[in-house]
């Protein structure tokens, strides 16, 4: 089963490796707006590939999801502790909205995940 990870932060890409010592599903691709940081979390993961399941783990693009059972929604934007929590959330919805188009034509199962919001 091919599994797509949108986020490459900690949240996804802890979730990519737990897939990945589990051995759930047999590809991954780990897609991230900073495409430097999914592809370095992507090769982080593989190494631990030898010491788990028989899998291939590579970072792709939105197009690299076609094809996947599952897929992970592990992005938000970026946190900051002096920020209100209503700002952050908004600047969520913005950032969801930008890549959402890509996945309203694909025939998946979409998971939500998010990171925890401080409420101070």
């Amino acid at each position: 089963m091919k599994i797509g990870v949108v986020g490459a932060g900690l949240v996804g890409s802890t979730v990519a490796y737990a897939m990945v010592m589990r051995g759930v599903g047999r590809s991954i691709v780990l897609v991230d707006l900073n495409e430097a940081r999914a592809q370095a979390e992507a090769d982080d993961i593989y190494h631990a590939v030898p010491f788990a399941h028989q899998l291939t783990m590579q970072a792709g693009g939105y197009a690299d999801l076609v094809g996947c059972r599952l897929v992970v929604i592990a992005a938000a934007s970026t946190s900051n502790p002096v920020k209100p929590a209503c700002s952050c959330s908004a600047a969520m919805q913005t950032s969801f909205a930008k890549w959402f188009p890509a996945f309203s034509s694909m025939p998946l199962t979409p998971c939500w995940l998010s990171p925890p919001i401080r409420w101070t």
